[in-house]
């Protein structure tokens, strides 16, 4: 399953572990083949859903929240055109940082200074629930996942 960034070789492609394993040249040569238009990850059968929610629905997700952090930067007098940029190229190098290696959390810690504005911007999206939400909205998304695997219609709303 590739994502939508593959044209841009930036896809997560999740393959669910065969029964029985491939060979490993067969496996060598999937992996290749995915690795073409970014990476490769491989799961049990039963992560599909789940995967189908993190990857799949994940980059709407991350539109939404990046596109949120533009309208607050443009309401605040920044150009949309800049604003864009700076915005997509900061979720960008956080990713970075964390594909690299850095927890999420240490990466926060890092940048919120005592007093500072980071510090105060988490607070208000604490206030405003929104780790609690984003972690409803995949849990949601791997319950309609599943629920269209096994070809229910209309399952929006599910709110496992």
């Amino acid at each position: 399953m590739p994502s939508t960034a593959s044209g841009i070789r930036e896809s997560m492609t999740v393959i669910a572990n065969s029964v029985p394993p491939l060979s490993p040249q067969a496996s060598s040569l999937i992996t290749w083949i995915f690795k073409q238009i970014g990476d490769v990850v491989y799961l049990p059968a039963n992560m599909m859903d789940v995967s189908t929610a993190l990857c799949g629905s994940g980059p709407a997700f991350f539109a939404l929240m990046l596109e949120a952090a533009i309208d607050g930067a443009v309401a605040m007098g920044l150009p949309r055109a800049e604003a864009q940029r700076m915005a997509a190229q900061t979720m960008k190098g956080a990713a970075g940082l964390v594909l690299a290696g850095e927890h999420p959390a240490i990466l926060k810690d890092k940048v919120s200074t005592p007093g500072g504005c980071t510090i105060g911007g988490l607070l208000v999206l604490e206030e405003g629930s929104v780790r609690g939400t984003v972690a409803k909205a995949v849990r949601e998304a791997t319950c309609v996942a599943s629920q269209l695997g096994k070809g229910v219609q209309g399952v929006n709303g599910t709110r496992f």
